[in-house]
Formats: C-alpha cells, sequence, structure tokens
C-alpha cells in the first residue's frame, strides 16, 4: 500500500490557511524527485500542484487541483492533501510510462498482469534470447493465477503460497497439436529427486515473477518492492541428488 507522507503545515485546512500568501508553492518531498506544492493565494482557498525531477536542476510542473480549504474534498477536483498524494503519484506513472515509450497509462490499478506485460516488451527491446520460454513460463504458471492481482497489494504471504504451491501441483506437458497443457501425474513427495527438480522448477518461475516486480519498481510504477524481496526462492535444489 502507498505510503501517505506527514505534514503538519500541510495535511489540515486549518494549518494550511496559517501560511503566508506567495506565488511560489510550498513543496513537500513524497517520493525522490518527486513533489507534491501548496499554493496559497491572497484571496481564497490554496491550490495543489506537482513537480517532478526531470534532470539537470529542472522540473515539470502540473496543477492538480483546488485544495480543501473552503470546501469538502471531492477526490477530483477537490483534494485533500492525501488525495493530492495519490493524485501527484498517479501523473507521475503516466509521465514514466510515456518517457519510456510505453502505451498510455491504462484505466484501472497496475496489475501484475501489466507489470509482465511491461517486462516481456522491455526483454524484447533489450535482445532477450529466451523469449518463447519467457512467455511460456508467463501464460502458463503467473497469468492464470497472479495476473488480475494489483501490485500494490501484493504481500509476501501471497507470493510465498504460490510459489510453494508450484513445488506441489502436477507436473504439466505439451500435448497435441495446439499444444495445449495438461496435468499429467500428481507431485510425489517420497521421491526425492522429483521434490528437487519441481522446486528448481518453481524458482525459475518465481524468477521471472520477480524480474517484471523489479523493472516495475525500477520505473516507479510501483511505490514499493518490500513484498517480493522478502520472498526467498528454495535452496540446494539446482543440483542432482548424489546416489
Amino acid at each position: 500500500m502507498t505510503r501517505t507522507v506527514r505534514d503538519s503545515s500541510l495535511e489540515t485546512r486549518a494549518a494550511r490557511l496559517r501560511l503566508s500568501p506567495r506565488v511560489k508553492p510550498f513543496w513537500r518531498i513524497i517520493e525522490p524527485g518527486l513533489h507534491v506544492g501548496y499554493r496559497r493565494r491572497r484571496h481564497g482557498g490554496g491550490t495543489w500542484t506537482v513537480r517532478r525531477f526531470v534532470g539537470t536542476g529542472r522540473y515539470s510542473e502540473k496543477s492538480l487541483g483546488v485544495a480543501d480549504d473552503l470546501q469538502n474534498a471531492d477526490g477530483v477536483t477537490i483534494l485533500t492533501f492525501s488525495q493530492a498524494q495519490d493524485a501527484a503519484r498517479e501523473w507521475w506513472k503516466a509521465e514514466q510510462r510515456r518517457a519510456l515509450g510505453l502505451e498510455e497509462d491504462r484505466r484501472g490499478p497496475y496489475t501484475v498482469a501489466g507489470a509482465l506485460e511491461d517486462y516481456t516488451r522491455d526483454y524484447t527491446r533489450r535482445g532477450g534470447k529466451d523469449l518463447t520460454n519467457l512467455r511460456s513460463i508467463i501464460d502458463a504458471h503467473l497469468l492464470p493465477v497472479l495476473g488480475c492481482l494489483e501490485v500494490e497489494k501484493l504481500t509476501a504471504k501471497r507470493i510465498r503460497d504460490w510459489h510453494h504451491s508450484l513445488s506441489t501441483a502436477p507436473k504439466l506437458v505439451r500435448t497435441g497439436a495446439a499444444a495445449r497443457q495438461r496435468n499429467v501425474k500428481a507431485h510425489l513427495s517420497s521421491d526425492a529427486d522429483a521434490v528437487r527438480r519441481r522446486r528448481s522448477r518453481a524458482n525459475r518461475i518465481l524468477t521471472v515473477l520477480k524480474a517484471a516486480l523489479n523493472h516495475a519498481f525500477a520505473e516507479r510504477l510501483v511505490a514499493s518492492d518490500q513484498a517480493w524481496r522478502r520472498v526467498q526462492p528454495f535452496r540446494n535444489v539446482d543440483r542432482p541428488s548424489v546416489r
């Protein structure tokens, strides 16, 4: 969940109305390179604005709306300090995507499916050598279970439970002209080498998920990477058992 930054001078209407009117906004940093500003007008209530650092001492700015100094907030044109932060981050995400040459920001929340799509596009642009396998893993193991989830709402437990379930799921093989996948046999917990292989496979799938989520975090499309950073792969599963 996105953290709301606190500021005793800006978070209440009473505090804001005690500020001196001026043209230059009172800026508050909410992310590295991203600031929310409050411009106190001489007459009437103030307004919210946002700026992001674009390099060499330059900033790009945008008006967000009216502060809820004299009217109750509606979340659209009249905003609280917290709502102004949310609007600033949404604008920042859209600007980041535009700077990267990605498609216009999708409607609705940023999902795992969106992160996987962005990562696949970046992987292709960088000349990735195993695109077919990447797409196979995404289509078979990631999109069906996690694709619709919001990245901001992912928890370490949710990812860890999914990762562990991969190590006990029935084996999948490609069959038929359409190369569709189907289950062929259940996982045998008594077969140590089979357990190792399934856990190794689960780790490779987890690596793809983490790569996509890390890409989203690196491009500042999500606010935190703590959920997946706390999920660890299975250990000692990359070498076959010695008989």
